[in-house]
């Protein structure tokens, strides 16, 4: 029995055959610089990795985020207004 073949198109240059559009991993931040943003350490930043508390991806050996899942983690962390002014 013959197999069909499909007719799907090339992919453009870049791109993998999974891929819905290009990452560009020059925007993404290694794990030490993504800890210094969010004001903890590299251990920390790791924890929350397995735990799955912060968006990651794995590049070969190394974590990448991204400055958007950075953003949201930091304003979880960041005190309100309300506690920034009471007096006590």
């Amino acid at each position: 029995m013959a197999r069909a073949q499909s007719q799907s198109r090339p992919l453009p240059a870049g791109t993998t055959a999974t891929a819905k559009r290009p990452i560009r991993y020059d925007e993404w931040v290694a794990s030490k610089e993504a800890a210094a943003a969010l004001q903890i350490s590299e251990k920390t930043l790791r924890n929350w990795r397995s735990a799955r508390r912060i968006a990651f991806r794995l590049v070969g050996r190394q974590a990448l985020f991204h400055p958007d899942d950075l953003n949201r983690v930091g304003s979880v962390l960041a005190p309100s207004e309300e506690f920034a002014q009471t007096d006590r």
